[in-house]
Order: C-alpha cells, then structure tokens, then sequence
C-alpha cells in the first residue's frame, strides 16, 4: 500500500521481501510444517531483517532523517523480540503460540513501524545523493 512507502526503492523492495518472508513463516506454522522447515524460515527472516535493518539505517543516516535514532532503536527492540520468539519455538517447537507471536511481532509491529517510523523516510529522501546515470543508461 502507498502508505507504506519510503519512496526509496531499495528500502520498498526489502520491506516487501521481509513481508512476503512473514507469510511464508505464518503460513509454514498453520500447515504444521515440520520444525526444520519452520526453523530455517525463522533463520531466512531473522537474517533478512538484520541486512535490511542495517541498509535502512544507514539510507537514514545518509539522508540526516530526524527519526534515525529512534528507528535504530526499534530495530533493536524487534531484533530482541525476535531472538525470544527463535527461543521459545527451540523450547516448544511450531504451534498455534508461536503463530500468535510472529503475528504480534512480525505483522504488528512491522506494519507500524514502516507506517509510522519508516514512512518518514520519504520526507527525507531528498537529502540523498543523487545516483549518477552511466553512460550506457537510457
């Protein structure tokens, strides 16, 4: 949706990625996949988040965004969050808590962290070098 939108493509692309990663974790729990596939679905989006968490902070930073500070720490918060939700399916394995935790923290926050925190990016952006075009570009 537009309200979720940086307007910086890199920052968009990810976010989609992440939320696509999201579903696949929610759905893997509700069609009881086994505990190896939830776990490397867990790790895919516990690494995802790490490498967008660390490109978004620092288009931020680039872009001197007022809210940087306080997007790097929501960054470390869901990243806290996160490992608790990694131990506790290591202690329980899949199952209707561990969906209800992923879908507090990963659908919940994350869509109101890019809404609220994450949006304002765009007022931003143009603050950001401009990439220049190569020859060969049309």
């Amino acid at each position: 949706p537009a309200r979720m939108r940086t307007g910086v493509d890199s920052v968009d692309r990810q976010h989609r990625r992440m939320i696509c990663r999201v579903n696949r974790l929610l759905e893997a729990i509700e069609a009881r996949r086994s505990a190896r596939a939830v776990a490397r679905l867990l790790a895919s989006l516990s690494k995802e988040a790490s490498g967008h968490f660390r490109h978004e902070e620092a288009v931020m930073g680039a872009a001197k965004c007022p809210v940087r500070g306080v997007n790097r720490a929501a960054h470390r918060c869901f990243l806290r969050d996160f490992a608790h939700i990694v131990r506790s399916f290591e202690r329980d394995g899949p199952g209707p808590s561990l969906a209800a935790e992923v879908e507090r923290l990963c659908c919940d926050w994350l869509a109101d962290h890019i809404c609220q925190c994450d949006a304002q990016l765009a007022e931003c952006r143009m603050r950001l070098p401009r990439r220049r075009r190569r020859v060969d570009e049309k």
